[in-house]
């Protein structure tokens, strides 16, 4: 059941529809345009603006959100049970409540810095989604 949600997690990073592109890779559209007119003159187009920002279900942020969530649980979890020697039950609120900070204080910090991607309730559902499949393979 561990080997299928390893090839789970790693199926949600490999299929995402959307890879991330370097800025102005094959995107035209940011570049300024020059125009050679019959006249001698160049007129210059401005770049389009940037197109806003879209939260999707279906990503690859969500498919980093799940992943780390889950890798942040059973990391924790394994330091407090096998470094620390807390026991199999009681590690598991201290890693969950780990993971779920760090994924509040990731949107938090997205909404308040410039140029930020803003508070994403879908990121904090994706961070639910791979702390509760850690809790599973923990629990198994």
């Amino acid at each position: 059941m561990r080997l299928f949600f390893a090839g789970f997690f790693c199926f949600l990073l490999a299929a995402s529809p959307v890879a991330a592109q370097p800025a102005g890779s094959g995107n035209f559209g940011s570049l300024p345009v020059s125009v050679v007119v019959r006249t001698g003159r160049t007129v210059t187009q401005e770049p389009d603006p940037a197109p806003p920002l879209t939260d999707r279900w279906i990503a690859y942020d969500k498919a980093q959100h799940f992943l780390a969530s889950a890798l942040l649980v059973l990391a924790g979890q394994y330091v407090l049970e096998a470094k620390g020697g807390a026991g199999h039950l009681s590690a598991l609120p201290l890693a969950v409540g780990t993971s779920a900070s760090a994924g509040l204080a990731k949107e938090s910090w997205d909404a308040r810095r410039p140029g930020g991607s803003g508070f994403s309730k879908k990121d904090l559902v994706a961070d639910a989604a791979g702390i509760a499949a850690a809790v599973m393979v923990i629990l198994w």
